[in-house]
């Protein structure tokens, strides 16, 4: 059915990939001048990236010195050396390793979305302009560049599972999640993954009475490849009790917040999401969600998915509020997991969202006059939104949005030129001082 929607839909996916294509053009016209969000990339990330490339200890021991950073830091609180990422800046100079990352997370977001919608969700052949809209709009989010496909890639590993559960499965739905863990982190997404696929596990399980040992066994594959990738985190979290982490840190200092700060805290997050997860619901996808409630309401039809995955949107972000409370955070205190941002279950939003939008959309095009204009034009709203977001802000913008960034570009932040003047001045051998 797939390979037949692709071929009487050329016209329409050839023109979705011109637009992602103008999407990450600028990236590569624009080069080292491009604007680069600075929040946890230009700031931190890309330079742990590349100060582990050069420091000659990305093999190195767990409790080998990266001297670059504080006099002297544990090469275990630097990303692993199975990670893509990290091999990347290994390979490339750090703007090349930047945009090469950042096409391969859109390009197999779009396709991602694109199998899993057409597979799994809308498989009705005249509901495909809905499958290659809402593909094209969540490969336009603007992804944080070090989540790899942790979120990107979602959709994608998804729709494995989703093969494999069913018992209808290929040798690259295998492949799919044997590569997942080296191109994501267990820390932001990885963990909260697997804990959504055990318990999607458990409930099929409790239904149908039936042991799935093929999709357990792909969850125990994701999980053993996650602990053999971030192997130093799992013994920094698990075994070595001596070293106090920054998140351990911030954990114990956290400052509780009320009730009501909680609620607003859980309504602040379903409607604008969290940028570190971008979702950007609130624009087009809430008024399509609650435009396709009122039509079943009104017409008493049932959708059983699309109201499930809003329930299971709602629990996320009430649980994002709440961890907030006092009585929480002293329980997370006294726990192995005193140190683990348990809100990152929101990392799921992005592909919550994007799924519940097509399902709206599907709940429009059959339910009304001029559905389908409707849907149509509420995709042409949200790809357009997406592709000309811009200005300030923690996101990694792109298409039109790029052009009118407020972000520093590459050269302006690193600045090679005011730092060779620098250099000259000192004139002294870098490591005798600091």
């Amino acid at each position: 059915m797939r390979f037949q929607i692709f071929k009487e839909n050329k016209f329409l996916l050839l023109l979705s990939i011109l637009i992602l294509i103008l999407y990450l053009v600028p990236f590569y016209i624009l080069g080292e001048n491009t604007p680069i969000l600075v929040h946890d990339v230009h700031d931190s990330t890309l330079v742990w990236y590349k100060v582990l490339a050069e420091s000659g200890q990305i093999f190195g021991s767990y409790d080998s010195k990266i001297d670059q950073v504080m006099n002297g830091i544990p090469r275990f609180t630097f990303p692993s050396e199975f990670n893509v990422i990290a091999i990347l800046y290994l390979l490339f100079e750090p703007y090349s390793a930047y945009i090469i990352n950042i096409s391969f997370m859109h390009i197999l977001a779009f396709i991602g979305m694109y199998l899993l919608l057409s597979r799994h969700a809308l498989q009705k052949e005249e509901l495909i302009y809905i499958v290659i809209g809402v593909s094209l709009a969540f490969s336009l989010l603007p992804f944080n560049p070090y989540r790899g496909l942790g979120i990107a890639g979602m959709p994608l590993l998804l729709y494995a599972f989703l093969n494999i559960r069913s018992g209808d499965w290929q040798i690259y739905d295998w492949l799919i999640i044997g590569f997942t863990p080296f191109y994501s982190l267990f820390a932001l997404t990885g963990f909260f993954v697997l804990c959504s696929l055990i318990l999607f596990w458990l409930y099929d399980l409790i239904k149908t009475k039936k042991f799935n040992s093929l999709f357990f066994l792909a969850i125990t594959v994701l999980g053993l490849l996650y602990c053999i990738v971030e192997y130093r985190l799992i013994y920094c979290m698990f075994i070595d009790s001596g070293y106090i982490s920054n998140r351990v840190e911030f954990g114990l200092i956290s400052t509780p917040i009320d009730i009501w700060g909680a609620l607003y805290s859980s309504f602040n997050n379903l409607f604008y999401g969290q940028y570190h997860f971008v979702s950007l619901q609130n624009f087009v996808i809430l008024p399509s969600v609650i435009i396709a409630g009122l039509i079943l309401f009104l017409k008493k039809q049932r959708c059983d998915l699309f109201i499930i995955l809003i329930g299971i949107c709602l629990l996320i972000s009430l649980f994002y509020g709440i961890n907030g409370l006092e009585s929480f955070l002293s329980l997370k205190n006294n726990t192995l997991f005193k140190g683990f941002q348990l809100t990152r279950f929101i990392s799921l939003h992005p592909l919550l969202w994007f799924i519940i939008f097509s399902l709206a959309l599907k709940i429009i095009h059959s339910n009304i006059k001029y559905g389908k204009q409707i849907v149509i034009f509420l995709i042409i709203v949200q790809v357009g939104f997406l592709f000309t977001l811009g200005g300030g802000g923690n996101y990694q913008y792109g298409g039109a949005g790029l052009l009118r960034s407020d972000h520093m570009t590459f050269n302006e932040f690193f600045s090679p030129e005011l730092f060779a003047e620098i250099d000259h001045a000192i004139s002294l051998p870098k490591d005798s001082y600091r």
